[in-house]
């Protein structure tokens, strides 16, 4: 799973940080930092950058921060690091395990820390990552779009701790270049056309059908941009994607709130803004067929 291409909160991150998130009388530079861990895949890269002014374009390249010290380390129960992983810089501002074969464990907990050769400041973050779960069945393999039959896939549970679990599913298209856009994503922009992945927002356990242990979801027409083949991955997602994902959406329009009364994005960070989270997936494919009418 592509997980910047699926769920693509690096471009909310690099939006959001030219914002004056915090209450600063004038600009302050900050570090940002991006890493996702995905059960089951190998451990990820971790990207650092810095924030740029508001009226400054932010290259990514030119804001790149080198020569850090970057560790992930697998926690114990108590807390108490079990494997420590160093990281190497492979490309400005991008941090990598060398000859990385080391999977990614369901329900631990992994510590980020990034320190710096020339300064005392120090970046820390920790996320647990939720419990690996399966799809059980789908009931089609293709459906004719905005037909009375309606997509339905079902998953087992997949646990985090102290709470009910969150998820996000995302809808890519396969083959964009060969099929139409669907009318909802046609009449809403005409940029649309270049729109290959739609995102839903949080979703959690009370929009599903629940039974004992499995979960049923109705995916809505409007999660489809493209007719022909689509791929559904649905997240289960730890707590920092959670806070991350739903104060980003008020930030960006999704709340009736004044100006003055818009809470800060919760970042879960110490040292920096950014986002050090995890997930789970699991994947169906679907062929969207183009009504007759249309």
């Amino acid at each position: 799973m592509n997980i910047r291409l699926i769920l693509t909160l690096s471009v909310t991150i690099l939006a959001t940080a030219n914002c004056d998130v915090y209450e600063q009388e004038e600009y302050e530079e900050q570090y940002v930092v991006e890493s996702y861990l995905i059960a089951g895949e190998p451990l990820p890269q971790v990207r650092i950058t810095t924030t740029s002014p508001f009226d400054q374009e932010y290259l990514p390249v030119e804001v790149s921060v080198s020569d850090a010290n970057v560790t992930i380390t697998l926690q114990d129960e108590d807390e108490t690091p079990q494997d420590i992983y160093e990281y190497s810089e492979t490309r400005p501002g991008i941090y990598e395990m060398p000859q990385n074969n080391t999977l990614v464990t369901d329900q631990r907990t992994y510590k980020l820390k990034i320190t710096f050769p020339d300064s005392d400041h120090i970046i820390t973050s920790k996320t647990t990552v939720p419990e690996i779960f399966e799809t059980l069945s789908q009931d089609s393999d293709s459906v004719v779009y905005q037909s009375d039959v309606q997509l339905q896939a079902s998953f087992s549970k997949s646990f985090y701790p102290n709470r009910q679990s969150y998820y996000i599913f995302a809808t890519q298209a396969l083959e964009p270049d060969n099929y139409e856009t669907t009318p909802f994503w046609k009449m809403a922009d005409s940029e649309t056309s270049s729109l290959t992945v739609i995102n839903s927002g949080i979703i959690n356990e009370e929009n599903y059908t629940v039974d004992g242990d499995k979960l049923t979801l109705r995916y809505p027409w409007l999660g489809f941009a493209y007719f022909g083949p689509n791929k559904i991955t649905t997240y289960a997602i730890d707590d920092n994607v959670y806070d991350f994902y739903r104060s980003q959406s008020v930030q960006l329009g999704g709340s009736t709130l004044s100006p003055g009364e818009i809470p800060n994005i919760i970042y879960n960070m110490d040292g920096a803004i950014g986002i050090f989270g995890s997930m789970s997936g699991a994947s169906i494919q679907i062929f969207i067929k183009e009504p007759l009418d249309l």
